[in-house]
């Protein structure tokens, strides 16, 4: 079994994660911001980066989106 699946299940019968977090994104980036390995992203809308920010996305990062 992966690790992936296995925080899916703890995610889902404990509603926690050994593996990081999975982070819902919703607003437009206007800070300097980075977006860790450790954690999941969930985009459910489009997320521009605003001028003047910078966005970091590092190595391994699983990043999502909904329709």
């Amino acid at each position: 079994m992966t690790n992936k699946l296995i925080n899916y299940l703890l995610l889902f019968c404990f509603g926690q994660s050994l593996f990081g977090a999975d982070i819902t994104l919703s607003s437009d980036i206007s800070t300097d911001t980075t977006l860790s390995a450790d954690n999941d992203y969930i985009l459910n809308k489009v997320i521009y980066v605003n001028d003047g920010a910078t966005l970091t996305i590092e190595p391994g990062t699983t990043i999502y989106g909904t329709r």
